[in-house]
Order: structure tokens, then C-alpha cells, then sequence
């Protein structure tokens, strides 16, 4: 996890873009406030980006993932969509918590759906999809 960078934001009151550092940037949102999340977190598979190789032991991983998931359900309205970008491998955990945290979110809405990219191109190819 980056930490200490600058959050920016694009937009205006009527719709804003966030991209910062999640826990810190949920936090200072009101619950229930938000009509879309879109999250990106990092995946976990020890990449280097710019110097910051990112290899957590896994359970701390998948405690602070939780924390964001947590952070993103207090936020999002009832009538919200979250669309959680990951791996295939951390998609089973981020299944189960949303399932977890999202009852009443997916009673509301009437589902919950997993939409799944395959690319072809990849050097990393998705060889188990769920």
C-alpha cells in the first residue's frame, strides 16, 4: 500500500472522481452518500511499481482488503453499484465478504453479479475462472 500521497479529485458536487489511497479517502466520506464505487485495489502478486513492490503477507492482505470492502459498503447507498477490480486468485475472498457485508444492498437491488474479463493477449492468462 502507497501511503502519503496526495488524494485527487475531479469532478464537481454533483459527481467527483477519487483516486487516493482508499481507507483514508473512504473515511472522510459520509455513509450512505455514494451511488457508484469503482475500486481497483492492488492485487497482491509482488509487481513493481515505481519502487513500491507490493507482497504482503496474505492474510494481512485479505484483513485490509476487508477493511476497504467494509469502508465501501458504510458509503454506498442502497440502491448502489460497487465494481471491485482484481485477480482471480483475491476474487473468491472479495465474493464472500461482499456477500457478507452486501445483504441488504443485493435484497434491494434483487442480485448481486460477477462479471468476469478474459483476455486472450495476456502474458498471465486467466486459467481458473469461478
Amino acid at each position: 500500500m502507497r501511503t502519503g500521497c496526495e488524494p485527487t479529485r475531479f469532478g464537481n458536487e454533483a459527481k467527483t472522481i477519487i483516486q487516493g489511497d482508499a481507507l483514508t479517502e473512504l473515511k472522510k466520506i459520509p455513509a450512505e452518500s455514494v451511488d457508484l464505487i469503482f475500486a481497483d485495489p492492488p492485487y497482491n502478486i509482488g509487481k513493481n511499481f515505481d519502487g513500491l513492490i507490493e507482497a504482503w503477507k496474505e492474510d494481512l492482505f485479505i484483513d485490509w482488503l476487508f477493511e476497504v470492502i467494509a469502508e465501501c459498503h458504510r458509503v454506498l447507498k442502497k440502491q448502489g453499484s460497487m465494481y471491485i477490480m482484481n485477480s482471480t486468485e483475491n476474487m473468491p475472498f472479495i465474493d464472500l465478504q461482499c456477500r457478507k457485508l452486501l445483504p441488504s444492498k443485493v435484497a434491494s437491488s434483487g442480485h448481486m453479479t460477477v462479471l468476469e474479463c478474459r483476455r486472450k493477449n495476456t502474458t498471465a492468462p486467466c486459467t481458473n475462472p469461478f
